[in-house]
């Protein structure tokens, strides 16, 4: 008999203890949630009807944790329990060798610890990349510049370029002389062009005697002149 009651006491002590270890029920996230790194991430929970209730519940922090054990960050602080849910940021740079999170919801007052259920975190697109190394652009520079026949090739078409474009180009007078005379000469040109055969050919013969005029018709003038 006394056995008996030992026993009956035991039972309703435990089942004083047990509702004072969670009066807090996370609803989301559950097995199924999958939140994204780097984007808002909806939390809620309830009363499980469980002393302590939850307006004698205070300084609620929820933490994120990869795994069981590892911490990641701290999602949300001082919240009131009253509220039932709250919007957190999850970071970006997320750890991928993880395949399951959790979050720790931890009150103060009492202190207490209640676990979610295991959920998915999807990594961030825009988590930064590595930067490549600088030992490929290195290399690179080093083939270019390290080779002395592509230098000399680079320096030798330099060169080649430059007396073509020199040898093209007018040298320009400070009078600008030559510059008018290449242009009378492409008029002349242009003109003598547009005209037609028999007037171009009247037009050389007119060349020659005046040629002829003044080269050999008037020195002998002169020559006969002075000899008067």
């Amino acid at each position: 008999m006394f056995a008996f009651t030992l026993h009956i006491l035991a039972l309703y002590t435990i089942s004083l203890l047990l509702p004072s270890l969670a009066a807090i029920f996370p609803t989301k996230p559950i097995s199924t949630t999958v939140y994204n790194a780097g984007a808002p991430a909806q939390i809620s929970w309830t009363e499980d009807g469980r002393r302590p209730l939850l307006n004698a519940t205070y300084g609620l922090r929820i933490d994120l944790y990869a795994g069981n054990s590892t911490y990641l960050a701290t999602l949300a602080r001082d919240l009131s329990a009253l509220s039932l849910n709250t919007t957190v940021y999850i970071p970006t740079n997320i750890p991928k060798n993880y395949h399951t999170y959790i979050l720790r919801f931890i009150t103060s007052e009492p202190a207490m610890t209640i676990y979610t259920s295991d959920f998915a975190i999807n990594p961030s697109p825009f988590t930064a990349h590595p930067k490549p190394s600088s030992s490929r652009s290195s290399t690179s520079s080093r083939s270019l510049t390290g080779s002395p026949s592509l230098s000399a090739e680079l320096g030798a078409t330099t060169t080649i370029t430059s007396t073509v474009i020199s040898r093209v180009l007018p040298t320009s007078s400070p009078q600008g002389s030559n510059s008018r005379s290449l242009r009378g000469l492409l008029s002349l040109e242009q003109h003598r062009r547009g005209r037609p055969l028999s007037e171009r050919r009247n037009y050389i013969d007119m060349e020659k005697v005046k040629f002829r005029l003044v080269f050999i018709v008037w020195p002998t003038l002169v020559g006969l002149s002075m000899a008067w």
